[in-house]
């Protein structure tokens, strides 16, 4: 069964412990300059982990820049994938961000780019938006983004309704039933 952790790793306790713990699949640690990696989502980063007894299978990666997050990116081990995990690390990633204003640049191997783009949008995030239609955000972060990586980027803006879709999202089917009967 699945966990999720509390704690939070640094970027060489991350490589360390996916390393240790999954051997035939080695993670390096991400650089600055590396295709479809932000500047913006590899300095003080901060991960959590998913686990399958003592073996990591997924992680999730955030950076706080004190008004806005940005996301650094989410994996799951291969064996692992179409589980529900990297959605539940979504869910977690949500929780996290709060009420800050998030941006997530999307980089996928293993699935059709818009799938994982869908996946966002279909928990209230909106694909490459205008800079006028963010808050919080600063420009330069908004022109580097849509520079790099084209429209393969996303935004979170904290309000009710996303809140609200993301609370939904979460609920089980059985927690639907009951707060239908009530």
């Amino acid at each position: 069964m699945v966990t999720y952790t509390n704690k939070i790793y640094s970027d060489t306790q991350i490589v360390k412990a996916w390393n240790t713990s999954n051997k035939d699949d080695e993670y390096l640690m991400v650089t600055r300059g590396q295709k479809n990696v932000s500047k913006y989502s590899i300095t003080n980063i901060k991960y959590k982990v998913a686990m399958d007894e003592n073996k990591i299978v997924g992680y999730y990666s955030w950076v706080d820049h004190g008004n806005w997050i940005h996301i650094g990116g989410v994996r799951v081990r291969e064996g692992y994938q179409g589980q529900g995990i990297a959605s539940n690390m979504i869910s977690k990633l949500t929780q996290i961000i709060n009420k800050k204003p998030t941006l997530v640049v999307i980089n996928t191997k293993n699935m059709k780019i818009q799938i994982w783009v869908n996946t966002w949008i279909n928990r209230g995030w909106v694909q490459a938006p205008n800079n006028e239609d963010i808050e919080g955000i600063p420009d330069e972060v908004l022109d580097y983004t849509r520079d790099r990586s084209k429209n393969n980027w996303l935004v979170y803006q904290p309000n009710v309704m996303n809140k609200a879709w993301n609370i939904i999202k979460n609920i089980s089917e059985e927690e639907a039933i009951i707060f239908m009967e009530e």
